[in-house]
């Protein structure tokens, strides 16, 4: 089997560095926290504060690591969907659904090697600058000096987490993937498609249960606790809201986008226009891609607008900084939550991007076959990147309405008097939408026109 991988990694190595980047950035991120965690771990007897400074170098691991756990199946599934061929053969000459995910867990533990290598090395001279560069906002009295540099121990740890990440990660998701979609022609126990099937049903019902539990308790009131002052736990509740609803998403996005699409395909003139009934069927013939790329756009979304929400709407106006120490602070608690999710929802995309773009090759010679010229190939492109754009916005404002109007009743008990602002609901997500637009069209469009030139040189 180690063979096995390796001879096949070798082979098709340029597929498999397409997910390098999404690594590297989890290396990264990974590399940063434990040198600062082992640098405060051999200065905490000549620390006093080592205790506060601690959750400085947790948070951003804690929430990237929930993050990459939360991506990792969308490119699992296009680097399976792009080796469907090869799978399905090996699969008719018995091999089981068990015996391929370690092929392609091994395959994403050697990448994930790779990318935790190369993180490290660019992560512990960073640490010690953005050490110093919080430490100036917040002042040494809060963050002391403490030498940041090479620690052996952060860059085990580092290699041997993003190395079994990629590893069971790959073993996991795929195995569910080769279950749930080879046929009964390859003698697949039906009983793991139900075991399957219930467990992804009582996630969602978990879910569901735990937001309503949530809502409940924010327009009813939490009870007082303690010294704990007011909105404090409904905030920590909106949080929560954010977090499973995320879960939620993730787990419902393969039919809530396709039915997203297929109400867009009633609303749009797709009759009118040859192009944009080709965009919807080409949208709706990948699921994979449409699930893979809109729902961590959404997940970003959902998490700049939630915390952007809670920031203007309830922390600025209790804060007694002014304005310009304000948003430095507002900055800083972004990055320090945010900062690790967003890179790698941004690598996700960048990894999904290279892959797909490989697989669209096919799809660009049947619109030459079909008689579409570069051009008009150009406009079915951007009709598919409109699509998935607006399927992203209608998913993004519905969830960002949600948390927006959790975290404005929780300031209207707390702060009666306070001003309130919509803006992070639309405003952030129009950002997004276009940001997203602008990538895509340009990734297609160099992909149409390089396969115009390959063409024309086989001419």
């Amino acid at each position: 089997m180690v063979r096995l991988i390796w001879l096949q990694f070798k082979f098709s190595w340029k597929i498999w560095m397409s997910t390098l980047f999404v690594f590297f950035i989890a290396s990264f991120v990974t590399g940063v926290c434990l040198t600062g965690i082992m640098s405060l771990y051999l200065n905490n007897s000549s620390l006093k504060n080592s205790d506060e400074i601690l959750p400085l170098f947790l948070m951003p691991v804690t929430f990237g690591g929930l993050t990459l756990l939360l991506i990792i199946g969308g490119i699992i599934r296009l680097i399976v969907d792009y080796f469907k061929e090869e799978y399905i053969l090996w699969s008719i000459l018995g091999s089981k659904p068990t015996q391929i995910s370690f092929l392609v867990g091994g395959q994403l533990a050697l990448t994930g090697f790779i990318g935790g290598v190369l993180g490290y090395f660019c992560a512990f001279p960073f640490a010690q600058y953005a050490y110093f560069w919080i430490q100036d906002i917040v002042g040494k009295k809060m963050l002391p000096d403490i030498q940041l540099g090479f620690s052996f121990s952060a860059f085990l740890i580092t290699i041997l987490l993003i190395t079994m990440l990629g590893g069971l990660g790959g073993i996991v998701h795929s195995r569910k993937i080769f279950i749930l979609t080879q046929s009964n022609v390859f003698m697949l126990d039906k009983q793991e498609i139900k075991k399957q099937s219930r467990f992804k049903k009582t996630m969602i019902i978990l879910c569901s249960f735990i937001l309503l539990v949530c809502f409940y308790f924010i327009f009813k009131g939490v009870p007082s606790t303690g010294n704990i002052p007011k909105g404090v736990m409904e905030i920590q509740l909106c949080f929560a809201v954010m977090f499973f609803l995320i879960i939620l998403l993730n787990l419902l996005s393969s039919r809530l986008f396709t039915q997203i699409v297929k109400i867009l395909m009633i609303v749009f003139p797709k009759k009118k226009a040859a192009t944009l009934n080709t965009a919807f069927w080409s949208v709706l013939s990948d699921n994979n891609y449409l699930s893979s790329i809109v729902a961590p756009m959404v997940t970003a979304s959902v998490l700049l607008s939630g915390f952007s929400t809670i920031m203007i709407n309830f922390l600025n106006q209790l804060g007694s900084l002014n304005a310009n120490q304000q948003n430095t602070e507002n900055l800083l608690s972004l990055l320090l939550f945010l900062g690790a999710p967003l890179l790698l929802i941004v690598s996700n995309i960048v990894g999904i991007s290279i892959i797909f773009g490989k697989q669209q090759e096919n799809s660009i010679k049947q619109l030459r076959v079909l008689g579409f010229s570069t051009w008009t190939a150009i406009v079915e492109k951007l009709f598919e990147v409109l699509i998935y754009s607006i399927t992203f916005l209608i998913v993004s404002i519905g969830c960002n309405l949600v948390t927006s109007i959790l975290v404005i009743r929780i300031a209207h008990s707390v702060i009666p008097d306070g001003s309130v602002s919509w803006s992070p609901v639309f405003l952030l997500t129009f950002y997004l939408f276009w940001v997203m637009f602008v990538f895509m069209g340009v990734v297609k469009i160099i992909q149409i026109k390089k396969s115009s030139n390959v063409s024309d040189l086989v001419r």
